[in-house]
């Protein structure tokens, strides 16, 4: 609610949003991802290039590409992968949906 507001506002404007936490890195990157995937219909993995395009040093953590995954779920009636392993810093990880055996691995390395 508060970045929708914050945005129509900023939009009437003309101007830009900025959006940032302690090292901007993980929870202000994860705001934005999420904001674009819901308001321009970006899957998680093209806002989450499109952000680490414009701040290269973005890096969500685990827990919030979680739920990242179960937010691009909801957007999209479940269509999306359950399981995703992305490559963070050249560590291979993996986020787990408890409810699926399948693995799908993301060529496209985060």
């Amino acid at each position: 609610y508060l970045i929708s507001t914050m945005d129509g506002k900023a939009h009437q404007r003309g101007r830009g949003v900025l959006v940032h936490c302690q090292a901007g890195v993980s929870r202000s990157a994860t705001i934005v991802i999420a904001y674009l995937m819901k308001h321009t219909r970006m899957t998680m993995m093209d806002a989450y290039k499109y952000v680490r395009g414009r701040r290269p040093v973005v890096s969500p953590n685990l827990n919030f590409m979680g739920q990242l995954l179960e937010f691009e779920r909801d957007l999209n009636s479940g269509i999306t992968p359950r399981i995703l392993t992305p490559k963070l810093n050249g560590l291979e990880t993996q986020v787990y949906d408890e409810n699926d055996d399948d693995c799908i691995t993301a060529e496209d390395s985060l």
